[in-house]
């Protein structure tokens, strides 16, 4: 049973060939981001630029015939129809379109609207685009991560396609930002998916607050839970920064509105902790902080070693 990751190649093979192009289209199914490839694609080999007419406006006819003028040494262009089940003056825009020199791709939304149109209208290619199965889906991430230069285990692998959306403009939103996560590191592994997919929001203001009022065994339990979770050293260092930089600037009595500019709260519990340092203090634990963070930034390393190192200099200094 050929997998539809064979099918879309086999069509994205076809719209690289010019003469094999259909001047009249329409695109139905699931997979709206390959179908936003597929133009790229097409316009990509024919050298034509693309239009975009969106079929829900009320002048739509009134821009399709603006679209479709051919001047003299006007292009030719690919006409892109979005939501083409909401054509309303059908009976006077089909004339149209097969007038038109351009190609034309209509988007269908409705399969069925797609289905019932297909029994209709002749000289028009209809191409599906389905939902990809799980295997085509995990060889699609797979070749995604190998444009990025990025390994991944079969496992992992198996664990990253059901954390992912199933809808492919989302997945590849949620890989991207898994990539940047990763910056210079190549080999992704499950402590990732971990930090990009976690459930709960690490609770890092809650850690801090723990560490500068108590910093007690309590603090390295939940420092150490936190930490099993794979959250992201970045995450917590921004966080470490944001909390010393409001710690210092109560301390200095910066006003209210000057703290909400900044989204900083004044709190009874922020305001005992301030008192229990000095602005010295406070900025040197900060410096010490942007350290760790420009480090991280610059170098390959291993997140838990530089996570236990800012956990134990932020104990030890509160």
């Amino acid at each position: 049973m050929e997998k539809i990751i064979d099918y879309y190649r086999k069509l994205f093979r076809t719209f690289s060939d010019a003469s094999q192009i259909p001047r009249l289209m329409v695109f139905y199914g699931e997979e709206k981001y390959l179908m936003e490839r597929a133009v790229d694609r097409i316009s990509e080999t024919l050298s034509h630029p693309v239009a975009y007419i969106d079929a829900s406006e009320k002048n739509f006819i009134e821009l399709f015939e603006k679209e479709t003028h051919v001047g003299l040494f006007a292009p030719q262009k690919i006409l892109v129809i979005k939501r083409a089940h909401k054509i309303k003056s059908v009976n006077e825009f089909f004339p149209m379109l097969y007038k038109t020199e351009h190609r034309v791709i209509l988007i269908y939304e409705d399969r069925k609207k797609a289905a019932s149109l297909k029994r209709s209208l002749k000289n028009v290619e209809f191409i599906e685009f389905p939902e990809m199965d799980v295997i085509s889906f995990e060889i699609w991430i797979k070749s995604k991560l190998k444009q990025e230069k990025k390994e991944i285990s079969k496992e992992t692998l198996r664990k990253l396609s059901a954390k992912l959306p199933q809808d492919l403009t989302s997945a590849q939103e949620e890989l991207q930002k898994l990539i940047l996560y990763l910056e210079e590191r190549k080999v992704i592994d499950e402590e990732d998916l971990d930090v990009i997919f976690e459930e709960e929001p690490a609770d890092f203001k809650g850690l801090l607050r723990r560490i500068f009022s108590e910093a007690d065994v309590k603090s390295l339990k939940q420092y150490m839970l936190l930490r099993e979770r794979g959250f992201s050293p970045h995450a917590f260092i921004a966080e470490a920064e944001q909390f010393l930089t409001s710690l210092y600037l109560i301390k200095e009595n910066m006003n209210e509105i000057a703290r909400r500019k900044l989204r900083m709260r004044s709190s009874s519990k922020m305001r005992e902790i301030s008192s229990r340092f000095s602005a010295r203090d406070i900025l040197n634990l900060l410096d010490r902080v942007v350290e760790m963070d420009a480090y991280t930034k610059s170098v390959s390393f291993d997140r838990k070693v530089i996570l236990n190192l800012l956990f134990v200099d932020l104990l030890q200094n509160a």
